[in-house]
């Protein structure tokens, strides 16, 4: 794999040196510490932003599987030598089985040698895993990233190590375009068997971890002739209680003859001023250039004495994410006498490494590591705990079979916290999928049936009749089990989904600029109303609870819309005026979903163009009424969700303009975008001034106005005359009529100002530099088409013709077209019923965030309230 293929330059790469004093060896584990004292004080600022990463399920074709080697794998019985080493950790003493004598051997430190004479052997089951992945850097990558850190200058560590333990030297480098290249280049060799079931060593380690990523702050290791470091297990990187690291990556930058020796504790012993490990060996890695080995952090290893030449190693470490926090079983561990001890051992070695009494500090170090690997392994091993009779006799499936007669509420109050055997078994994944599946449709479950619809007239609540009401697919429901999928903790989806509704139901919005859709996260179906704010102007204004000193928006402005006064909703640059914008989420929840404000968070589709200051504005207002959490998403990012094109050009025709966006893993390339802003209205209105009472129909009545001609006159002119002599004139009202060739100048009008956005917007995907080709071919081979005007006759054939023409043979686009069926909630006439389908795929989006299990995690929360 080239590194041209990311773009990216070593020096881009290589972002900055950090000073070694930010990442001494003692503060991983003392912060680890101080976290668990301290939980949840600043989880909020430092969560991980992005989806676990989607690990290969176990049914898959490994990849690459001449690359993947598995040195070490848990519970499989394993041959090893019977030979006891004891390894003096803090003095320069031989190896008590050593043979050898010199100078050269002063560390108590041997070459590994596989050629040596044969050895007693023996059996054991391995508790550790270790895989080996060969190329994972080129060559050529490998020497830039030695050079660049080789600039940058490594130091020695003799101030936070004695050197009769560690005496190589290493730099500190912060990347996290580096981690995400690296992480992204392990993801496709592993398998869903290397992340069951583990967790972090230690304390507060219960539940579900998944991987999120690669710590961006990397540690280059330099080994010089006669440099080496001693068995040690790794320490954690602790992001939060519920981010913190279990693998160890080792990254090789060149080949050595010094390899990695993969051990298993046996004995130690400690004096005043040395320490000592028994060891026998499991497996040893040779360095070869761009391999990586990873390992859980608990497993002993070392790095052999180096006789010639030089080795350089990148170390980093898997960070994975309990997400299932909000659900497990979390016991009091702050008050256990091994917590007290480990702390105790860690504070004391911080004091005495600040000292400079390395020495006795290492020691410290040493026990609490150990100590704390000890109490728990990374690879979950059986419980202790004498099971009982109905326990150890049972399967799970019996009981499973007898949960499955019980409520979730039972399930969850009555059985879960019984202990940790019942625990687990009462989570079973298969139950809960299908619990999952029951309560909010499946694949074997894709109808959902509204419950309510609202009626806005006289105030008043309509309650459909069960005949009345009908069944249709749940689009949202389908894709949010989809990516529920990945997180393999399906007990945990449904309780985050089942509390979300009870206390944390966000109020979905899109706000356009001529219509708004909205709904609640619980819902399956949605509402449209029209984007209209507007003050009483005539003596005969009567609305229920509204008089003169009032400012009215949607459905209310609507019904009151004769004698009312249109208000300009939207600035020059195209967002909410503040104030207005305030009266209008003030009524969309009282008035338009009937909810309190300070029970529902916002959940908010924006335009690429709203930037981070005005949107932190929204968020104030959305505050000040007592909202008390708000989320702001690309709403072409929801789009791409919505419709599962993840990399795509989306091309969006709306009455006031079109945008071409094009979004890679769902997120928008806006130094691609391009904006054409056309009224229609304003165009119309320009020819026909009487359109004051007609105003609030005109998105129904210009989608039949608009007929797009098969080509424009400058293609074929005799073709475009003869579709002109087909259409009829169009009739507004009795009095207004527009004639055919005014219809279709307009309509042509239109359509050339979408297809310059769309030639505009291709070019500059062409030519952006940021994008590597694969992108490129990507999105200009996955169009879709979305906005209330992409539904119009001959729309759909025309930029299609267009599109194909303009990108040559070079590309084989598919298109993708917005919904053109719309489902009601309701078959009645006369009340105002919910919606799904067509223009609801941006809101159906914003449903789809707000149902997965993080939704929580990434909201910004009004701090007048505590409770979230």
């Amino acid at each position: 794999m080239q590194a041209e293929y990311y773009n990216y330059t070593v020096e881009e790469i290589i972002e900055e040196g950090i000073d070694p004093n930010e990442y001494g060896r003692a503060r991983f584990i003392s912060e680890a510490l101080i976290m668990m004292e301290n939980t949840g004080d600043d989880e909020k600022e430092n969560q991980v932003k992005k989806q676990p990463s989607t690990i290969r399920r176990e049914d898959d074709d490994e990849p690459k599987f001449w690359r993947r080697r598995d040195l070490l794998i848990p519970g499989q019985s394993i041959q090893i030598p019977s030979k006891i080493t004891t390894v003096h950790l803090l003095k320069e003493k031989p190896i008590e089985h050593q043979e050898k004598s010199g100078d050269d051997y002063d560390n108590d430190y041997e070459e590994d040698n596989e050629e040596k004479e044969s050895q007693d052997v023996e059996t054991i089951i391995n508790q550790d895993r270790c895989i080996y992945i060969g190329s994972l850097l080129s060559r050529t990558e490998c020497s830039d990233l030695i050079d660049s850190t080789s600039r940058l200058g490594y130091a020695e560590i003799d101030k936070e190590y004695p050197k009769e333990y560690r005496n190589s030297e290493r730099v500190l480098v912060k990347s996290k375009k580096l981690a995400d290249m690296i992480w992204s280049r392990i993801v496709p060799f592993l398998k869903k068997s290397d992340i069951d079931g583990v967790k972090p060593y230690g304390f507060d380690n219960d539940g579900c971890w998944v991987p999120c990523g690669i710590n961006e702050v990397l540690r280059f290791n330099k080994y010089s002739r006669g440099t080496f470091f001693k068995p040690h297990t790794d320490a954690q990187f602790v992001r939060n209680d519920n981010e913190k690291s279990i693998f160890t990556v080792l990254v090789y930058l060149s080949d050595s003859s010094a390899a990695t020796t993969l051990l298993k504790k046996v004995g130690e012993k400690i004096e005043d001023d040395s320490i000592s490990f028994d060891f026998k060996k499991l497996a040893s890695i040779k360095p070869t250039e761009g391999s990586v080995a990873i390992f859980n952090h608990d497993l002993y290893h070392d790095g052999q004495k180096l006789y010639y030449g030089s080795k350089y190693v990148v170390r980093s470490e898997i960070i994975f994410k309990r997400i299932d926090k909000d659900s497990i079983y979390r016991m009091d561990y702050r008050n256990s006498e091994e917590f007290k001890r480990v702390k105790n051992l860690i504070d004391d070695s911080y004091e005495l490494e600040r000292q400079g009494n390395l020495t006795q500090s290492t020691i410290k170090y040493i026990q609490a590591m150990d100590l704390q690997t000890s109490l728990s392994h990374s690879i979950q091993r059986k419980s202790n705990r004498k099971l009982s009779f109905i326990e150890e006799n049972l399967p799970e499936e019996v009981f499973v079979h007898i949960f499955n007669y019980l409520t979730d509420e039972e399930v969850c109050t009555s059985v879960i916290p019984i202990n940790s055997e019942i625990n687990s078994i009462a989570r079973n994944e298969t139950m809960w999928e299908q619990r999952f599946s029951k309560k909010w449709g499946s694949e074997t479950m894709e109808k959902s049936i509204l419950d309510r619809v609202i009626r806005y007239e006289y105030d008043e609540n309509y309650e459909p009749t069960n005949e009345e009401k009908i069944e249709f697919h749940s689009k949202e429901n389908e894709i949010i089990n989809l990516l529920q999928k990945d997180t393999h903790d399906w007990y945990n989806a449904f309780s985050c989904r089942s509390n979300m509704e009870k206390s944390f139901n966000a109020v979905l919005l899109d706000l356009g600029q001529h219509t708004y859709k909205y709904g609640l996260a619980s819902n399956n179906a949605y509402w449209r109303s029209m984007t209209a704010v507007g003050e009483p102007n005539h003596p005969h204004f009567y609305l229920p609870s509204y008089g003169f000193d009032d400012v009215i928006t949607g459905d209310r402005f609507v019904q009151a819309q004769y004698h009312c006064r249109l208000n300009k909703f939207f600035n020059s640059k195209g967002v909410p005026k503040k104030k207005l914008l305030k009266i209008f989420l003030y009524q969309l929840y009282k008035e338009d979903l009937r909810v309190n404000l300070q029970e529902h968070p916002l959940l908010m589709a924006v335009p690429p163009h709203w930037d981070k200051e005005y949107l932190k504005k929204v968020e104030q207002v959305a505050f000040s009424l007592g909202i008390p959490a708000v989320h702001f998403v690309d709403s072409f990012k929801l789009l791409a969700l919505y419709y599962q094109k993840p990399t795509s050009l989306i091309i969006s025709a709306t009455p006031n303009g079109s945008t071409c966006v094009p979004v890679i893993d769902c997120e928008s390339k806006t130094a691609c975008m391009d904006m054409n802003v056309f009224n229609m209205y304003e165009e119309y209105r320009n020819m026909n001034e009487d359109m004051r009472y007609y105003e609030m129909t005109f998105r129904e009545e210009v989608s039949e106005f608009l007929k797009i001609a098969p080509c424009s006159p400058s293609q074929d002119q005799k073709e475009f005359n003869e579709f002109v002599q087909n259409l009829e004139p169009f009739e507004w009202t009795s009095y207004m009529v527009s004639p055919i060739n005014e219809r279709a100048n307009i309509s042509e009008i239109f359509y050339s100002h979408v297809w310059e956005n769309v030639q505009k917007s291709i070019t500059l995907i062409r030519n952006n530099q940021s994008l590597s080709n694969i992108e490129k071919d990507q999105i200009l081979n996955n169009i879709l088409i979305v906005g209330g005007f992409s539904a119009l006759t001959g729309f759909r054939e025309r930029i299609k013709k267009d599109i194909l023409e303009y990108l040559g043979q070079e590309y084989s686009p598919s298109f993708t077209f917005r919904e053109q069926k719309a489902d009601y909630s309701v078959r009645k006439t006369g009340i105002k019923v919910s919606i799904v389908g067509q223009d609801m795929d941006v809101v159906g989006g914003a449903r789809i965030v707000s149902n997965l299990s993080n939704f929580r995690e990434i909201c910004s929360y009004n701090q007048a309230y505590n409770k979230y």
